[in-house]
């Protein structure tokens, strides 16, 4: 007998606690899942605090960064009444640097701003560019060739 109610009391422990180890657990996992939202809403505010600290910062060092560089106008052309393409050049820590970027503005009462479409390279790589140019000028006049014999033979058939 002494058995019989022993494996009882047992057992009916054990569904106690099975029970309440289910409880818990789903108590866990709502008190994990609060403090992970608590620790991501905590992380985020951080994260938005430092950006709002440090953007200032990042954009007056870049300003005072970009005042110091003087770039020399070489020279420029329209794309149309809102964008134009300038080539400039400037010396960066002892080295030429070549800048072609493309500079937009709202209307023409507004100043000439620059994009953030364009390129800059070491002047050293100068004539490795002029190459470039001189390939792509070969080309379009190839194409240029191609289509206007197309067309010809188009029009005598």
């Amino acid at each position: 007998m002494h058995g019989e109610k022993e494996k009882a009391y047992n057992s009916g422990r054990m569904e106690r606690k099975n029970a309440n180890s289910g409880r818990n657990r789903e108590k866990a996992v709502e008190t994990g899942a609060r403090n992970k939202n608590k620790a991501y809403a905590e992380r985020r505010r951080k994260t938005e605090a430092n950006a709002e600290r440090m953007e200032p910062a990042r954009a007056n060092a870049f300003r005072a960064r970009s005042k110091m560089i003087e770039w020399q106008l070489i020279a420029e052309f329209e794309k149309n009444s809102r964008e134009k393409i300038v080539a400039s050049v400037a010396e960066i820590s002892g080295r030429k640097i070549i800048n072609i970027r493309l500079f937009w503005r709202e209307s023409e009462a507004f100043p000439w701003k620059p994009s953030r479409k364009g390129f800059a390279f070491k002047a050293e790589f100068l004539s490795e560019f002029k190459r470039l140019i001189s390939s792509v000028e070969k080309a379009l006049n190839e194409v240029k060739l191609s289509s206007t014999k197309e067309a010809k033979t188009s029009a005598l058939k």
